[in-house]
């Protein structure tokens, strides 16, 4: 028999008591629990093997009290045992061209790409710049958009959080939804918006009118183990020109890129997607950030960055 439940719930008297024979714990997305979560169903189940599947390069344990991850909390207990794991190395997702860069950045160049993804039915989205300029399959863009960041109050049942929002990445982000939908006739199911902020995701929701209401729009921690067809990303971030620093302090980073600096939700937010991906955000910003600079290095590389007035027509 399989007993399914969550870490906590493994170590209820109704499962302690009368599972007393459980020959294999298997904790999945082992990377996002917190390390006292992982130890209840290994303490609790007195199992003879004990299997941990997650990928510590995604996303961590979430922590909010900054004590508790000066102290470590934000560790998962797969990140520890990280150097024994055994890597699969194979992924059957994302086309060749967008796998390469997180390979690259966070897994040291090992995630090869499977070669029953390029035996998939070509996808009929056309407007990808270095298919336009030069008629290479490489589906993934960088738009550079410089917008006006807004900062607000999203109040929830039990406190209020700050949270970002910028109209006119939203704005270009449901443009580029609509026209994977209407000239390309991509499935509405098969699109995905993503953002760090819940505040952009209420504004972009908000731009997707009838009949266009279903397509998804989520934050990137909220995507984690799913994928679409087509990511389009909304970095948020963004200031003028002007009042860029030429050389930031780590303050100055954190407070202006907030989330873009953590590699964790980066990597997942480049790995959503299976057939292309669109990047919107402010380029002189983002790449001040070391992780944002090498993936522009690495578009450009490709001619795969782009002005606002990308798609074209």
């Amino acid at each position: 028999e399989i007993i399914l439940c969550t870490c906590s719930a493994s170590g209820a008297d109704r499962i302690v008591d009368l599972c007393d024979n459980i020959q294999q714990v298997i904790v999945d997305e082992c990377g996002m629990c917190f390390e006292p979560e992982t130890l209840v169903p290994i303490t609790c189940a007195r199992a003879k093997q004990v299997v941990l599947i997650g990928d510590h390069k995604q996303l961590q344990p979430i922590i909010k009290d900054n004590d508790a991850k000066r102290l470590g909390l934000e560790i998962s207990m797969f990140e520890r045992y990280a150097k024994k794991a055994i890597m699969l190395k194979e992924q059957y997702r994302m086309h060749a061209e967008i796998c390469h860069f997180p390979s690259e950045q966070f897994y040291d160049k090992l995630l090869l790409t499977s070669a029953t993804v390029a035996l998939r039915t070509p996808s009929p989205v056309d407007f990808w710049p270095a298919q336009v300029l030069h008629r290479k399959d490489v589906p993934r863009v960088f738009c550079h958009v410089e917008g006006c960041e807004k900062s607000s109050v999203i109040k929830t049942q039990y406190s209020n959080h700050g949270s970002k929002s910028n109209e006119k990445e939203a704005n270009k982000a449901v443009h580029v939804a609509k026209v994977l939908v209407n000239k390309y006739a991509v499935n509405h199911g098969d699109v995905v918006i993503l953002t760090p902020y819940r505040q952009q995701q209420v504004l972009i929701k908000e731009g997707l009118h009838a009949p266009y209401d279903d397509i998804q729009v989520s934050t990137i921690i909220k995507s984690q183990g799913s994928e679409w067809d087509y990511v389009i990303l909304s970095l948020v971030r963004s200031l003028p020109k002007d009042e860029i620093e030429a050389e930031p302090s780590s303050k100055w980073l954190g407070d202006n890129l907030g989330f873009l600096r953590d590699e964790h939700q980066i990597n997942v937010a480049l790995t959503r997607a299976r057939r292309g991906l669109c990047i919107i955000g402010n380029k002189n910003l983002v790449e001040l950030d070391p992780t944002w600079s090498a993936l522009l290095s690495h578009y450009e590389q490709g001619e795969t960055i782009v002005d606002e007035a990308w798609p074209w027509n």
